[in-house]
């Protein structure tokens, strides 16, 4: 397929020392580190993030992912006393389930096989809680695996928030602790469903949000559940041969009304993390498919977009639509199916080639070498992506999670 690029790997990386990798957050979110690059002056500042009010372009309107992490590490025991781990991977499709369900999961342990069953007793004040869980099938990254427990009147996601733990990266080279589980939070989250944080709002507290507020920043929010494939490696040695993890999202009708809206005034789409940027790019290309109703999807009731949907799309000889087209073809699909809510998929990977629609910047942190999401930054700024990066280890930027941030403005 041609239109699919070939993007050699070895070209986008760099070397992050050890210890660059932030192991714990600081004590005050908005204390770290803030560099702000402008393409239009290729200029390099250097603050806090307390200041990010003061430094957001007047005509800004902020995109935030409101997705909550959930504690979805589980530790049971085999009867044997060995320790097994469970590691929930798509909890946001399960979090209301009562007494059991089915999940698919990471497994951590020994001997482990279909029909191993393993047990977990818990203590939350006066309340026993009793969990089994049994494997039920295995391939060779997931597994599936059948979860019952006592008291059956409690839903999944008050067994997991009484029982699991917080699901820090693997970089992080030790457990989390009491303090991750308010910490590798944004203070805006709202909706259940992620197994990683969409770190670049770690950084906002409500001083910071407002300020923005009384400077007249309006912030539209959507919904993008983070999933363990944003740490998957990019083993290929050229980006055609990677698979792109899927990811959920949600977008309400009242958001995309008022992107609409501001869209319309001109103003700057700044995107606070790259999950909140593969939401709102995605949002393009679903509307460009409901424009050409590219695979009958008009007629269907959820969004979807694949990997390699933009570099299709743009290798078609039609004019793509505008910004505000795609909205208007996504609001009148949403009237058709009488929907309040965009419920979806994503698999849309953002790669140097990709043409740009929504977003005019970004608020982000620092991405591991050779990451499908360092390919978003350099996609988002060329070459300069080099000399952003070499700034930030030369003045002692934390990476990763809960490392410093930038503000990337094209």
């Amino acid at each position: 397929m041609n239109y699919i690029p070939r993007i050699e790997l070895d070209k986008y990386h760099y070397n992050l020392p050890n210890e660059k990798i932030a192991q714990y957050p600081l004590a005050e979110r908005d204390q770290s580190k803030l560099l702000v690059y402008s393409a239009k002056l290729d200029s390099i500042k250097h603050t806090i993030f307390s200041e990010l009010p003061k430094v957001l372009p007047e005509n800004s309107v902020l995109i935030r992912n409101t997705t909550k992490v959930v504690p979805a590490r589980l530790f049971l025991q085999k009867e044997t006393g060995g320790v097994v781990e469970i590691f929930i991977t798509n909890p946001h499709l399960v979090m209301n389930e009562q007494s059991g369900c089915n999940v698919e999961c990471m497994l951590r342990g020994k001997n482990l096989h279909p029909g191993v069953t393993v047990h977990g007793v818990y203590i939350d004040g006066d309340k026993q809680i009793n969990l089994k869980a049994t494997i039920l099938e295995k391939t060779s990254n997931l597994q599936t695996v059948q979860l019952i427990w006592t008291p059956s009147e409690m839903i999944l996601s008050e067994l997991i928030w009484t029982i699991g733990t917080m699901p820090l990266p693997p970089y992080m080279k030790r457990d989390a602790v009491e303090n991750d589980e308010e910490r590798y939070q944004t203070v805006y989250a709202k909706e259940e469903g992620s197994v990683a944080a969409p770190t670049a709002g770690l950084h906002f507290t409500p001083t910071v949000l407002e300020q923005i507020e009384q400077r007249n920043i309006p912030i539209v929010d959507v919904m993008l559940h983070v999933g363990l494939g944003t740490f998957k490696p990019v083993d290929a040695k050229t980006i055609d041969q990677h698979q792109m993890h899927s990811e959920s999202l949600e977008i309400s009708k009242e958001s995309i009304v008022h992107l609409l809206d501001y869209i319309l005034q001109k103003k700057q789409i700044i995107c606070i993390g790259t999950t909140s940027v593969r939401t709102i790019e995605s949002l393009y290309w679903f509307g460009v498919r409901l424009q050409l109703n590219d695979g009958n999807c008009s007629e269907k009731t959820e969004f979807s977009v694949q990997q390699w949907d933009p570099y299709r799309l743009s290798d078609t000889t039609q004019q793509l639509p505008t910004t505000t087209e795609v909205l208007q073809n996504i609001l009148l699909w949403m009237e058709k199916h009488s929907l309040t809510t965009v419920y979806g998929v994503t698999t849309l990977i953002i790669i140097p080639g990709y043409e740009w629609k929504f977003v005019d910047g970004m608020i982000t942190n620092y991405h591991q070498p050779g990451s499908t999401l360092l390919l978003l930054i350099s996609s988002f700024l060329g070459k300069s992506w080099e000399n952003v990066y070499r700034s930030a280890l030369e003045q002692n930027y934390r990476f990763l999670s809960y490392g410093d941030s930038s503000l990337l403005l094209r």
